[in-house]
């Protein structure tokens, strides 16, 4: 597994602050937006219909309230099951888990260490120019897009359990996961 870039690591940040605000821990955030070049997230309300004008999203807190720091193919299945998702374990492999999501299949790869997962999805179609995908890594934030060796269109986003995340994090992650691959498929498929 690559080692997680700067945006990567901003992303951890943002789940870890979003998840101390929430408990009313003593979080000082900065006055203004960090200069992203011009860099946005994708807005998952917007993308998926979801809660508008403000209003939160229902959160599914863990059973256990338990921090993640490990996670293991078996509870991140579980936790896409009570997310509504079927997973499966793609061929012989333990340690890959496939899932549709609108249609669209999604792999998620483990660490060996098991402390970060990373969402994959894989495009047919050599007709992407790369000014496109160089247009998606300028303009998005939390994740990477690249043309594989065939030169099919590839979106990826992590996420590091360094230092512990709660559940409700966890299925934030699917959400931008799914928001960010419906967005990059209308992307990259633009006329």
């Amino acid at each position: 597994m690559r080692r997680p870039s700067r945006l990567i690591f901003a992303a951890c940040i943002a789940l870890f602050l979003g998840a101390c605000a929430t408990q009313n821990a003593a979080v000082k955030l900065p006055e203004s937006p960090p200069d992203t070049g011009g860099a946005r997230a994708v807005d998952v309300d917007e993308e998926l219909g979801g809660p508008k004008g403000g209003q939160a999203a229902p959160e599914r807190p863990g059973k256990d309230g338990r921090s993640y720091t490990k996670i293991s193919p078996r509870e991140l299945m579980d936790i896409l099951k009570e997310e509504g998702y079927s997973p499966s374990l793609r061929g012989d492999s333990k340690d890959v888990i496939l899932v549709k999501m609108d249609g669209l299949n999604v792999l998620f790869f483990f660490a060996d260490n098991r402390k970060s997962i990373q969402a994959y999805a894989g495009f047919k179609g050599d007709s992407v120019p790369l000014s496109r995908i160089n247009e998606w890594n300028r303009n998005m934030r939390f994740s990477r897009a690249y043309l594989d060796d065939e030169k099919d269109p590839v979106i990826e986003l992590d996420l590091d359990l360094e230092g512990g995340i709660q559940r409700k994090n966890i299925s934030a992650f699917f959400r931008l996961v799914r928001a960010s691959v419906l967005k990059f498929r209308e992307h990259i498929w633009r006329q």
